[in-house]
C-alpha cells in the first residue's frame, strides 16, 4: 500500500508537479465533464485545490429523475458534487429525452426577475416553403386533417411543463454558485430549455433571497394558460412552412396586459443554438405579429 502511494506521488511530481498551477488549471478547464473532474480531485491534495477552481462544467444525467425514482440518490449526489465547484462560471446540464423523435415541438421558460412564462410550440409538420404546394385557401381542410394529430399535444405540453418545473427547481439550487454567469439546462434532443445568462442570474438570486419559501411556492403555483392554433404558418426568414401549429403559453405573472408584450420583455436574449431553434422562434414571432387574434385564454 505504501509503495502504491509512493508511486502515485512520484508520478504526480514527474508530470504535473513541475507545472505552475495556472497551467494545470488551463488543462483541467478543458475537461469540463463533472464526473471526470470529480475523479481528478482524488489524485492529490494539490489537484483537489486546483480542480475546484475550474470555470466550465458540463454533465449529463443517465436517467431522468422524474421517471426513475430509484436513481434519485445519485441525482442528489451529482448536485452535491457540483456545488463544491465554487468558481464555475458556465454550466450546462443535460437530461435524457423521453419523447419519440417523431414528435415535433420546442419549449422554453422565460425569465424576468423570476420565472415568467412557459412556452410550448408544436407543428404537425415542417417543410421547405418552395417545395410545398399547399393552397392558402384550404386552411379549413388542413385544420380538419390535423385535428387528430393535435389531440395529444395538450398531454405532451403537460409532461413538458412538469419537466420545466423540475428544471426550474434545479436552477434555483445551482444559481447559488457564487461565480455563475451562464447556465443552460436542456435535454439530448434539445426539445426544451431553461437558461439564464448575464445579470439575470444575479436577479434570480436576489429574488430568492428576498422571498420566503412560501412566497416562492405560491408564485409558481398561480398561473394562467393561453392557447392558439394556426393551420398554416409561413416563415419568411427561414423559408419553412409549418402546418398545424399549436401554441400554449403559461404565465406565472399576475399582469393582465398584452400577452405578446409580456413574452417579448421576458425573453432571455439567448443566441440560437441551430437553425431549427431559430425557426421555432421565428414561428412564435409570426404568430404574435399575424395571428394574435387566435390566442385565447383557457378557463382553469
Amino acid at each position: 500500500m505504501n509503495e502504491v502511494k509512493k508511486l502515485c506521488a512520484e508520478d504526480d511530481s514527474s508530470s504535473f508537479g513541475r507545472l505552475p498551477e495556472d497551467i494545470v488549471l488551463q488543462i483541467l478547464n478543458k475537461l469540463i465533464d463533472l464526473k471526470t473532474l470529480c475523479l481528478c480531485k482524488l489524485v492529490s491534495k494539490r489537484f483537489t485545490s486546483i480542480v475546484s477552481q475550474v470555470e466550465t462544467i458540463f454533465f449529463t444525467f443517465s436517467t431522468y429523475p422524474l421517471v426513475d425514482a430509484a436513481r434519485l440518490g445519485s441525482y442528489g449526489s451529482a448536485i452535491g458534487s457540483l456545488m463544491t465547484f465554487q468558481c464555475v462560471k458556465s454550466l450546462h446540464i443535460q437530461f435524457p429525452s423521453f419523447f419519440d423523435n417523431h414528435f415535433l415541438f420546442k419549449w422554453k421558460v422565460n425569465f424576468r426577475i423570476r420565472p415568467d412564462s412557459f412556452i410550448f410550440l408544436s407543428p404537425n409538420s415542417v417543410c421547405n416553403n418552395k417545395e410545398s404546394n399547399v393552397n392558402e385557401n384550404s386552411q379549413e381542410a388542413l385544420e380538419e386533417q390535423d385535428r387528430e394529430l393535435t389531440k395529444n399535444k395538450a398531454n405532451i405540453m403537460v409532461e413538458c411543463l412538469k419537466d420545466a418545473m423540475m428544471r426550474v427547481t434545479l436552477l434555483l439550487h445551482v444559481t447559488r454558485l457564487p461565480s455563475l454567469e451562464n447556465v443552460v439546462i436542456t435535454d439530448l434532443g434539445k426539445r426544451g430549455k431553461v437558461s439564464l445568462s448575464g445579470g439575470k442570474v444575479d436577479d434570480l438570486n436576489d429574488w430568492i433571497s428576498s422571498c420566503s419559501v412560501e412566497i416562492i411556492e405560491k408564485s409558481v403555483s398561480s398561473y394562467f394558460i393561453s392557447q392558439c392554433y394556426v393551420p398554416l404558418l409561413k416563415l419568411p426568414v427561414s423559408g419553412y412552412l409549418m402546418k398545424g401549429v399549436k401554441l400554449y403559453i403559461l404565465q406565472w405573472n399576475d399582469l393582465m396586459g398584452d400577452i405578446s408584450d409580456s413574452i417579448m420583455k421576458s425573453d432571455n436574449d439567448d443566441a440560437f443554438e441551430d437553425k431549427e431553434e431559430a425557426a421555432y422562434s421565428e414561428a412564435l414571432m409570426e404568430i404574435f405579429k399575424k395571428h394574435s387574434d387566435r390566442i385565447e385564454r383557457l378557463d382553469l
